[in-house]
């Protein structure tokens, strides 16, 4: 099935998707009945309201200023009007249920009238005054398309997929939480903010917890230097023209593994408790039996465990990997040399063609993963981004 040309297209209907989408529609007047979403999940911020769940999210990292809304005010405005005081100091980082309340109440709207395909987009082919997007079952054809597919896949070591029986992690689509959460005795390895609240939630819900971390812990309030969301930073990296260069930095940037303080208070509460025991060792292999997992560091074994799961982050590599192959095949548009998209200032990576999130990061830099990354990105596209701190392509 293919529909009458529509203005846009936007695939991915995540943060990222739906903040553009409601930035399009109600600030910048563009008819909701021109734009058409696909996304294989079965609402808006499925995929997010999903993964927070699986690792006991009580709290965001980002704070209350960075919503779904371009007014940076929405989220304490919609707080202070119900008497809801649930934010966490310093920052006002508001509460999971408290930022999925307020998305739902400013996205309705806009969802209600747009065009949705709940499918994944295979391919997008350049055609005569725009792209065809071809689905699982349909087509659709746009003059313009953002592609905001959210993270890379998530990281799997080689052990862990060996075997023939992979073991799960928090961010895949069917890991069950609830299933977990009932076992006995569990192992979580990763030491980043996800597995640190799931191994706190765990041991208080009875279950013998093990988390094993292959680098020591750091601590920050935000897992991205907010330096480079603005004039502080934003020259340095735009200063930067090697795309490896670029890589490296937002790596650092970044702020891989690390907690925020009030998660790790609550780590080294239940560690203290004899709630939550901690190893720093590296997992390279596991032992299956029956109902049980063995897990074999460098420094020892460790187990056997009821359940096991990974907390391992995400790939290295551009999300929806094989479609951006495909677009830069059937286009000719360049990919740096790690495969990310090489865009210009305004986040186009080939005639009407944007991308936001993490394929957009070699442009907008450490941030451009977060809440406030799509708001950098709208700036960017709609033509309201700051000179003193945009950046050009990169040269691979």
């Amino acid at each position: 099935m293919t529909d009458s040309p529509f203005g846009w297209a936007i695939v991915g209907t995540g943060i990222h998707g739906s903040f553009l989408v409601r930035t399009m529609v109600e600030d910048l007047g563009i008819s909701p009945g021109s734009i058409v979403a696909f996304d294989p999940h079965s609402e808006p911020l499925a995929l997010w309201r999903r993964r927070s769940r699986n690792i006991m999210m009580t709290h965001l990292r980002s704070p209350a200023s960075h919503g779904l809304h371009t007014d940076f005010r929405t989220i304490r405005r919609f707080a202070t009007a119900r008497g809801r005081t649930d934010f966490t100091l310093p920052y006002h980082r508001p509460s999971a249920e408290l930022f999925d309340d307020h998305a739902r109440t400013v996205l309705a709207d806009t969802w209600s009238r747009v065009a949705r395909r709940v499918e994944s987009v295979r391919a997008v082919f350049p055609v005569s005054g725009g792209y065809v997007l071809s689905g699982e079952s349909t087509e659709a054809t746009a003059k313009r398309v953002i592609l905001a597919p959210g993270q890379p896949a998530p990281r799997v070591p080689e052990w862990a997929a060996a075997g023939g029986v992979s073991i799960p992690h928090i961010y895949d689509d069917g890991f069950d939480v609830s299933r977990f959460l009932t076992a006995s005795s569990a192992a979580i390895v990763g030491g980043g903010l996800g597995a640190v609240t799931l191994a706190v939630t765990a041991a208080e819900r009875g279950c013998k917890t093990t988390l094993i971390t292959r680098d020591p812990r750091t601590v920050h309030y935000f897992d991205s230097d907010p330096g480079y969301i603005g004039p502080r930073c934003g020259p340095r990296f735009a200063a930067i023209r090697r795309c490896r260069d670029r890589r490296e930095l937002i790596r650092a940037a970044r702020r891989t593994g690390s907690v925020p303080p009030d998660a790790e208070q609550r780590l080294t509460a239940a560690i203290r408790a004899g709630a939550v025991s901690e190893v720093r060792d590296e997992v390279v292999d596991r032992v299956n039996a029956p109902g049980r997992v063995e897990l074999i560091g460098r420094s020892g074994r460790y187990g056997p465990f009821e359940r096991v799961v990974l907390a391992t982050g995400f790939a290295d590599a551009p999300p929806a990997g094989a479609l951006i192959r495909q677009i830069a095949r059937a286009t000719g548009a360049r990919l740096a040399p790690d495969g990310f998209p090489l865009v210009d200032e305004s986040l186009q990576w080939t005639m009407d063609l944007y991308v936001s999130g993490a394929l957009a990061e070699l442009t907008v830099g450490p941030p451009a993963r977060n809440i406030i990354g799509a708001h950098l990105a709208a700036r960017r596209m709609f033509g309201a981004y700051p000179s003193s701190t945009s950046s050009s392509s990169c040269e691979a």
